[in-house]
């Protein structure tokens, strides 16, 4: 039944609210490319750079004893290459934001945006680093890189629709850049969908890693962050910015971020009663020897 008399907080007006001081981070925050990648300074738009290949080992590599020299067999090199892309965010806060009290111990809202708006711009790069698309760029259209998914075209596996299995994985991406010449350890980049199929591989329970002490071996059923083979030990990471129907497998130290400008605030003239920041950073992806790297494409993703 309904109470009578009483003066309940239904009623009240003027009842002080209970706002919490801790502001939740709700979006992601991991840049795995941006924060595993080597950093190398480029010192223009362009970044090139060059590789080569040696010829195959041949077994009947001889000569008639006394026999004049052979015909020169000459290497080439190969130019490879990226542009920088500049990415930004801009931030306005009027006079009277940034004064007025506020809960979550912001502080000034100015300096509180820049620090948010520089977790989005990492985010930016390291999707950037993984996803982007090649354009030279002219006076009317801003250029972009090529992402490391873009980049790898040596070895790159269609698997037309095909759910990711053990085989597919082991012996098109592993074992063809092992074939390939990519013998040192590698990192495998995935999205969620896809970890979910390498963690349900039939041959998990035959992987084994050292921890600490070296003693100790510790099998890995589920969850995999290591994936031995006889192709070299792999590494599996989880990134939510791999494409769906995408894996990747890059030889670790090949792929690196270039680093043109770094992200810095810019305090812009003032046009009114506000202050308004354009935080900005000039990146590429330099990725080089891609014939070490490998992808499977197409995969399914339901």
């Amino acid at each position: 039944m309904a109470v009578s008399g009483n003066l309940l907080t239904y009623l009240a007006n003027g009842n002080k609210p209970d706002v919490s001081d801790v502001i939740d981070l709700i979006s992601f925050t991991e840049t795995p490319c941006l924060s595993l990648w080597p950093k190398e300074t480029v010192s223009n738009t362009t970044k090139q750079w060059y590789d080569y290949a040696l010829t195959a080992a041949s077994a009947s590599n001889a000569i008639l004893e006394g026999a004049d020299a052979s015909t020169a067999s000459n290497l080439t090199r190969t130019v490879r290459s990226n542009v920088t892309q500049i990415l930004e965010k801009v931030i306005q806060v009027s006079r009277t934001q940034r004064k007025i009290a506020k809960y979550g111990n912001i502080g000034d809202e100015l300096s509180w945006q820049q620090t948010a708006k520089l977790q989005e711009l990492a985010k930016d790069l390291d999707i950037t680093l993984m996803q982007g698309t090649y354009s030279a760029g002219s006076s009317v259209a801003a250029r972009t890189m090529r992402g490391a998914e873009a980049a790898i075209s040596t070895l790159a596996t269609s698997a037309s629709g095909a759910s990711l299995t053990e085989t597919l994985f082991r012996e098109s991406l592993l074992k063809a850049i092992w074939d390939n010449g990519g013998r040192s350890d590698k990192t495998v980049y995935c999205n969620s969908f896809q970890k979910n199929k390498i963690d349900g591989f039939t041959g998990v329970s035959n992987v084994r890693v050292n921890i600490s002490p070296v003693s100790n071996i510790v099998t890995l059923p589920y969850n995999i962050g290591m994936y031995a083979s006889s192709y070299g030990n792999v590494r599996v990471m989880l990134t939510p910015h791999a494409s769906a129907a995408v894996v990747s497998a890059i030889q670790n130290g090949t792929f690196k971020v270039g680093v043109f400008d770094s992200f810095q605030p810019n305090t812009l003239g003032k046009s009114g009663d506000s202050d308004k920041v354009q935080i900005v950073g000039e990146y590429t992806l330099v990725h080089r020897m891609e014939v070490f790297a490998g992808k499977l494409t197409t995969l399914a993703t339901s």
